[in-house]
């Protein structure tokens, strides 16, 4: 897994990157697919407001500036919280995929429900390496409400 922050966006890659197509899903959100169109990338706006959330958790973790990665093994549920903010709303742009807002229409977060049907069995393995174990469920990231 390899993280880049950049000034105008975080791009997540998730595996090997091979063969893909770029995809714009809303709110600024792409998406890399592999030939599988299984989620080898993401790319997430960002701006300088981005703050970069410190290490947690078990000394056995590599942990990427810029976000944290949240994975539910329960429900199979992957947060990614790309920005601190206050939560104002969600929005579901592919089914399974919401995007969190701050009260500007910033991305702060994105929930991918069912991440296995998402990410292939290679990127599921480096989101469970890498992502802190959450058991907190689904559902704005633990922000808000729907």
């Amino acid at each position: 897994m390899n993280m880049r922050l950049a000034p105008s966006h975080v791009v997540i890659e998730f595996a090997g990157r091979g063969e893909e197509r770029l995809e714009d899903v809303g709110a600024g959100v792409r998406l890399a697919y592999d030939a599988d169109r299984k989620i080898v990338a993401v790319d997430v706006p960002s701006a300088p407001w981005v703050e970069v959330i410190g290490a947690r958790g078990g000394a056995d973790r590599e942990y990427l500036a810029g976000a944290a990665l949240r994975y539910d093994e329960e429900v199979d549920a992957l947060i990614i919280d790309v920005a601190r903010g206050a939560y104002r709303d969600s929005e579901e742009l592919l089914p399974g995929l919401i995007v969190d807002l701050d009260a500007e229409e910033r991305v702060i977060g994105l929930e991918f429900l069912g991440a296995s049907t998402f990410f292939s069995g290679d990127a599921m393995t480096e989101i469970r390496r890498y992502a802190i174990p959450s058991t907190s469920g689904a559902g704005n990231g633990g922000r808000g409400s729907s």
